[in-house]
């Protein structure tokens, strides 16, 4: 059994002790049946640290449906483990029927508990509930504290629909002390989740008509959780502006007895807050921790390992020790399975004394895998394994043991009925950069009582191959006037949890590449059937993540630009079409997008940001003289211009770079916007279609190339009189020369070609350092042009698709030779 205890903090710290090599010592241990979970009761089944714990209370859980049940239907509560994954270890309680629309629960829970929970309709079929946009409610927030009553209201479940009122709820979020607004704060109401923007504010639309719950919850655990109710009426909008109370910083510090069974292994810690690796966002196979993140033990010369944590008092934190992350072998209680620890921080620095019982589950023996991986077969990325039950998971990173071979022992979980399939990949991008070898079938393992042994080796990987051949295509010269000319590279707006730890190594090989600046594409997504744009946890990066990254960049010598996106793919234009055309429904519009940009400019100004670029395919539609996409003018009212404008005097109050609008030139050019005269300068995205054919010469695209800035970019330069930076993202593909008309014959396109968008085109590299050598001598050689900037790069991992990015291909050369150009001419 585990031994826990609170130590002094007056023990003297254990020496490093350091190992050059990794030793894996596996035991055998007897068969056995696997364990079933425990059988719920109306108390929470957890780990908690017993010697801090409070009594528990009383909680009541008081529910509004929209729609009568069926005799045989009822509805469960189920509350979940973010940090095993949320389909797993969870633990369900039924409610009692209070009326034909009320339901209740009572549950016995400790006082400074967040709960993570959502509601099941269950009969012949579980049915889970969703949110207006059709999607499964993630989960719910409470929190045990003040109140001892809850109440929610469902949307609806799966399959139905809701044709009560509707309405919204926005804020905004400050310190109590300081009054400033508090960014990346997780807001919870009526099974929708978001999180503040870097001023503090937040919207959730589309809840159903009632009293719900409404939770804020710091996710560093930074500031004291926060409850309260709030009534929301059809139609309306309903305030909830609050102010939180910072906590006290606490030093957290474990010392962890392993078991005997993987000595010399990574161990590391899996937890519910940003530091332990939560991403709160559904990663694959329903997990939330990305690995990557995880912090790690230290090992010691007797053995045990220590880590020391940075926490906050208040924090109710679930956590456990894993060799892999929350899920894949993750500790194991010896006698009951699936282990989860808690700990409500203290007020007081503190140590903990943690034994860990096994990583095994018995009855089954451990399955290693011995991965080799020549040097000359493969970049210098880091190496993952994925494993699949049902779902694929996150990828976990292999253990490296010298001389480019790497180790990985799973330990759990394992059941003989669930045969486990895996495969391998780069800087954990199990989409775009696995193993080949296995095109086929997947590989799989069934595990047994007895050892298995899996020796792989990986002689080639999807979407990568070494490039050895220098490209023959001539090098553009340089502009006439290098010293104002602009070099860009503009990063994919394709963002995820990964890009905290893989960017900055894109963002060194962009710095070496001669580039004078980096453009940031961080994205906001716009809701089904509602004027609403918002954050999206796991592709729009938290507050911290931005500032993080765009310092890095400045580190590395490099201007920084932000161009906020908003989410453009064919749903995106059906929205358009389908949207409400009433006034108050554009207010709204202009409200939220004013709340996107105000949020970027914020950051701007903190990060002394060179540009901000406004702008782009998919607002189009927002200014008179816009477009819809079937191309009919938007019917925005009149007052969008000052709107517009007063959004631009706010964006110069408060930053002090330049502001660029950014415009679409494919087959036609798109319409400008009578303010346009308030910006400093034009970002002009091309996506042209230079050839018809999938054969083009380099005379048909340097033709036809000339034709488009000629007739094109020149009239909007000789209109406008402003700096002009053109904005390329041609892809890597058979038939890259036919530009936006590759994915649609209307060309309403963003410019950019997207690794999902452009998968079932033929791969073809040479084709987009053709294009790429044809149009930049016929860039350099128009004086009034001055920058160029290549889109869609991918820093995260190096990978040969068909997508805009050139990290790793043909072009990247090109690119890389004429931006050096550029910056020696000018140095």
């Amino acid at each position: 059994m585990a031994v826990k205890k609170i130590r002094s903090l007056q023990d003297k710290t254990k020496p490093l002790f350091r190992i050059s090599t990794l030793v894996i010592i596996i035991f055998q241990l007897v068969s056995c049946s696997f364990p079933g979970l425990p059988v719920s009761t109306n108390e929470l089944q957890i780990d908690p640290e017993t010697e801090l714990a409070t009594e528990p209370v009383n909680l009541q859980f008081n529910l509004q449906i929209p729609n009568i049940l069926s005799e045989d239907e009822s509805i469960a509560l189920e509350f979940l483990d973010e940090v095993t994954g949320l389909s797993y270890n969870s633990q369900t309680f039924e409610l009692k029927q209070v009326t034909d629309h009320e339901y209740i629960m009572n549950l016995s829970v400790h006082p400074g508990f967040v709960l993570k929970y959502r509601y099941i309709k269950t009969g012949q079929v579980s049915t889970p509930e969703v949110q207006i946009n059709g999607e499964p409610v993630l989960y719910r927030l409470c929190y045990v504290h003040n109140r001892n009553s809850i109440t929610d209201v469902i949307y609806a479940w799966q399959g139905e629909t809701n044709n009560h009122g509707l309405g919204v709820l926005k804020g905004t979020i400050r310190d109590q002390e300081s009054d400033s607004p508090i960014p990346d704060i997780l807001v919870s109401a009526g099974g929708q989740l978001t999180f503040t923007d870097a001023n503090g504010e937040f919207i959730i639309g589309g809840l159903p008509q009632g009293e719900h719950n409404v939770m804020f919850y710091a996710m560093d655990g930074k500031y004291e959780p926060h409850q309260q109710s709030a009534q929301i009426s059809s139609g309306l909008s309903t305030p909830a502006n609050v102010k939180l109370h910072l906590q006290a910083p606490i030093k957290v510090t474990f010392t962890v007895t392993p078991p005997s069974e993987a000595i010399g292994a990574p161990i590391y810690i899996a937890g519910n807050i940003l530091q332990l690796g939560n991403t709160f966002s559904n990663q694959p196979g329903s997990t939330s921790i990305f690995p990557k993140n995880m912090p790690a033990l230290t090992m010691q010369e007797d053995g045990t390992y220590t880590l020391e944590l940075n926490l906050y008092s208040g924090t109710d934190l679930r956590y456990k020790f894993t060799l892999g992350d929350g899920f894949w072998n993750a500790e194991q209680r010896e006698s009951i399975g699936v282990r989860i620890r808690q700990l409500i921080v203290p007020s007081h620095d503190i140590e903990l004394d943690i034994n860990i019982d096994t990583w095994r589950v018995p009855g089954y023996a451990p399955i290693t895998f011995h991965v080799s991986v020549p040097n000359e077969s493969s970049p210098t990325d880091e190496k993952f394994i994925q494993f699949k039950t049902t779902d694929w998971t996150h990828p976990l990173p292999l253990w490296p043991v010298g001389n480019a071979e790497y180790l990985y022992i799973l330990f759990s979980p394992l059941d003989d009925q669930s045969p486990i399939s895996y495969r391998f990949c780069r800087n954990a991008d199990c989409q775009k950069a696995i193993n080949l070898g296995n095109e086929n079938q997947e590989p799989q393992i069934i595990p047994s009582d007895s050892a298995n042994t899996i020796s792989t080796t990986i002689d080639a990987w999807e979407n990568w191959q070494p490039l050895e051949v220098t490209t023959t295509f001539p090098i553009p010269p340089a502009p006439l006037d290098t010293a104002q000319y602009v070099t860009a590279i503009e990063l994919t707006p394709d963002m995820n949890p990964s890009w905290q730890v893989y960017a900055s190594l894109g963002m060194e090989d962009i710095a070496e590449m001669g580039t004078k600046s980096v453009i940031f594409s961080p994205q906001w997504f716009l809701k089904p059937t509602l004027p609403f744009l918002t954050p999206e946890f796991g592709r729009t990066p938290f507050t911290y993540e931005m500032l993080d990254l765009m310092n890095t960049a400045q580190s590395l010598g490099l201007n920084r630009s932000l161009y906020p996106q908003l989410d453009i793919d064919d749903s995106t234009e059906t929205w358009w079409l389908t949207r409400a055309t009433s006034n108050a429904w554009w207010d709204e519009w202009f409200k939220n997008y004013r709340q996107l940009i105000l949020n970027y400019v914020k950051i701007a100004e903190k990060t002394n940001t060179d540009q901000l670029i406004l702008g782009g395919k998919a607002i189009l539609p927002t200014f008179i003289g816009g477009i819809f996409p079937d191309g009919r003018e938007s019917d925005v009212p009149e007052n969008s211009e000052a709107l517009w404008l007063d959004l631009i005097g706010d964006i110069r109050a408060g930053f002090h770079g330049d502001l660029i609008w950014a415009t679409n030139v494919s087959q036609k050019v798109d319409p400008l916007p009578e303010f346009i005269d308030q910006f400093d300068g034009l970002y002009i995205i091309i996506d042209s279609p230079l050839s018809s054919r999938n054969d083009a010469s380099f005379e048909e695209i340097a033709l036809n190339f000339t034709n488009v800035i000629d007739n094109f970019i020149y009239e909007i330069y000789r209109s406008t009189l402003m700096p002009v930076t053109l904005a390329l993202a041609y892809p890597s593909v058979d038939g890259a020369a036919k530009g936006c008309a590759l994915l649609n014959t209307s060309c309403y396109n963003d410019g950019l070609f997207l690794y999902n968008e452009i998968a079932a085109n033929e791969l073809d590299l040479k084709e987009q350092a053709l294009i790429y050598s044809a149009i930049l001598p016929i860039i350099a050689s128009r004086g009034w042009i001055t920058g160029t900037a290549i889109r869609g790069y991918l820093p995260t991992v190096i990978v040969q698709d068909g997508s805009s990015s050139i990290s790793g291909k043909p072009a990247s050369e090109i690119i890389n030779i004429w931006f050096k150009d550029i910056k020696d001419d000018f140095d």
